[in-house]
């Protein structure tokens, strides 16, 4: 049984309602076997207001040799006397400005703790990972994000995380979408604008004024996106940014995170999707905690 807007889209034998309902579920937006994914949306987003420059990949960020452990948990709880595992282990890598770089791997190989480092959120405990002069100019006497302040760190590096309720800060979906652009000083007329630009485009009007923890989970990863998108930070790193997608919903993420790669952001991806990879500049393999393999 498929459920639409309207109501029963069809009802049947899967066979049946695949073959005979076809083009009905696509223009529904569902996933079917054998469909190709669609072709990303065409979308304008905010211009990078740091270190970053339509037409040429530039380095924003350097890891240099970075490590990072985790503690052993066991079920909810940490084991104390148990040594830290590794989570990354000398990772050299370079996140360049105007491309999309996709991380790949199995779970737990690593990919949200690179992307961690990535947004500042924590320190390597080995190496270093470090902004380019570009994205770091005005910053401070340090080149390290996660030394930053954290308005320095959320002008310039937004982050998405896999649980995107942790990025909702506002009663309503408008005011988490602002939020930022609030904090960091920005005209409130120029960022309003840009925030019902991304709303029409991640098919999120007419729910401004809800309360984003009443939102499905597509529509609130969707959210998550548009408030890190906003306020026309440098770098993106977000972690499995298509997960609860449908076809159409799909094409417009993937389609936002071309265009932030077009405007000169650097777009940095963790997936399992291998739809999303395949518009990547390039893609590496974590595997264990450790850079297994790049491509072009």
């Amino acid at each position: 049984m498929v459920l639409g807007r309207e109501g029963v889209l069809a009802d049947g034998p899967p066979a049946s309602v695949l073959r005979e309902h076809r083009e009905t579920l696509l223009a529904a937006g569902i996933w079917l076997p054998g469909v190709p994914a669609p072709e990303p949306t065409r979308l304008v987003v905010p211009q990078p207001r740091h270190g970053s420059a339509a037409g040429g990949a530039t380095g924003l960020l350097e890891f240099e040799r970075a490590g990072l452990t985790r503690p052993v948990r066991r079920g909810l709880s940490v084991a104390r006397r148990a040594a830290p595992v590794p989570a990354l282990v000398d990772v050299d890598l370079t996140i360049d400005a105007a491309r999309l770089t996709a991380v790949r791997g199995r779970s737990g190989a690593g990919k949200s703790s690179l992307l961690s480092l990535a947004a500042g959120l924590e320190r390597p405990i080995s190496g270093r990972v470090v902004a380019t002069p570009g994205l770091a100019g005005g910053v401070g006497p340090t080149a390290a994000p996660s030394t930053w302040a954290s308005t320095d760190l959320a002008a310039r590096i937004a982050w998405v995380p896999q649980r995107a309720a942790l990025t909702i800060v506002g009663s309503t979906v408008l005011d988490s979408l602002l939020a930022t652009g609030r904090a960091l000083g920005r005209p409130e007329d120029e960022v309003r604008s840009g925030a019902e630009s991304l709303l029409a485009d991640l098919r999120l009007q007419g729910l401004e004024d809800r309360n984003p923890h009443t939102l499905s989970g597509g529509e609130l990863r969707r959210l998550a996106l548009a408030s890190g998108l906003v306020h026309g930070p440098s770098v993106l790193a977000l972690d499995e940014p298509t997960v609860g997608q449908d076809r159409h919903t799909w094409a417009a993420v993937v389609g936002l995170c071309a265009a932030a790669a077009g405007v000169g952001m650097a777009v940095l991806v963790s997936t399992h999707d291998d739809d999303l990879a395949r518009t990547a500049d390039a893609t590496h393999v974590l595997d264990a905690g450790r850079l297994a393999g790049v491509g072009a």
